[in-house]
């Protein structure tokens, strides 16, 4: 016999957990998606995914300048819904790594609009030999925006309670002939 107590908040506490979309993370690295370690300008596509944060870069990929009187202006992009959207730039004079052009230190959780992200691209202007460089173990961490429960999903639990109860129903004997 089922108790009617046990299978409303069972079923309750599985539409809850089912109901509770948790963003997730996804991970993008460079050189497997056919990125270089170094150039002027360069972009990788790769199957997409819900996002709306970039919450980090890893591998210590950098830009920089070849001499101090030439800065460079380095840019990053998404393809986001389709349509490259800039999410990042600065400007460097250095020629050495360092906390003015480390990718890995300058970004972190960097949001922008929500979208089907597919794609990077950077530059490096005015372009020089090889304006980037340590680009071979970049990993671009993304936040996943989570997956709206659908509607239906609480009628369906409506839907199980209503067949307990009316099983329970005529289990007793006392539940009520629908009627014809």
């Amino acid at each position: 016999m089922i108790d009617l107590r046990n299978l409303v908040f069972g079923s309750a506490a599985a539409l809850s957990l089912i109901a509770a979309s948790t963003a997730g993370a996804a991970t993008v690295n460079w050189s497997a998606n056919g990125g270089s370690d170094g150039f002027n300008i360069e972009q990788i596509t790769f199957a997409g995914f819900e996002a709306d944060t970039l919450t980090g870069v890893f591998g210590n990929p950098y830009f920089h300048a070849h001499n101090s009187s030439s800065p460079v202006e380095f840019t990053l992009d998404l393809l986001l819904n389709g349509s490259w959207t800039q999410i990042f730039s600065a400007e460097t004079a250095s020629y050495v790594r360092d906390a003015s052009n480390n990718l890995s230190l300058l970004i972190s959780d960097l949001s922008f609009s929500k979208g089907m992200v597919s794609g990077i691209r950077a530059e490096g202007t005015p372009h020089q030999t090889w304006s980037t460089h340590g680009w071979h173990l970049a990993k671009f961490d993304f936040e996943l925006s989570p997956v709206p429960v659908p509607a239906t999903l609480p009628l369906l639990g409506l839907a199980l309670a209503g067949l307990g109860i009316a099983r329970r129903r005529k289990a007793r004997g006392g539940g009520t002939p629908l009627a014809t």
